[in-house]
């Protein structure tokens, strides 16, 4: 794609052409159309992190680890459902504080 578009601009890639004129309403629109598709793929990468022990090693990870999962798994399944815009904006640096948390721990845990 990327060749055949140098090759019909002569060889100069024109940024101007590959940028999308969106507006913040077109934006916010598109976040809603496909919230729960992305919400629902860290939802199943989630099912698959607590799964993967159960498969391998017979059991469920331990308390702490499934907890911070299970919290994870409700935050995404509410953000998948809900349309209020607060949520949204309050849940990037929620969950970016949980995931940090949560790996704080658990290299806390291993040392």
């Amino acid at each position: 794609m990327v060749g055949r578009f140098l090759y019909a601009y002569g060889g100069q890639l024109d940024l101007r052409a590959l940028t999308c004129h969106l507006t913040a309403g077109d934006l916010r629109d598109h976040y809603f159309a496909h919230k729960s598709w992305f919400f629902g793929s860290v939802l199943a990468s989630l099912v698959f992190s607590v799964a993967k022990p159960l498969a391998l090693h017979g059991h469920l990870p331990d308390r702490m680890n499934l907890a911070f999962h299970v919290f994870g798994g409700l935050m995404v399944t509410v953000a998948a459902i809900t349309r209020r815009e607060w949520f949204h904006k309050l849940l990037a640096p929620a969950f970016a504080l949980v995931v940090l948390l949560y790996i704080s721990l658990l290299f806390a845990r291993l040392r």
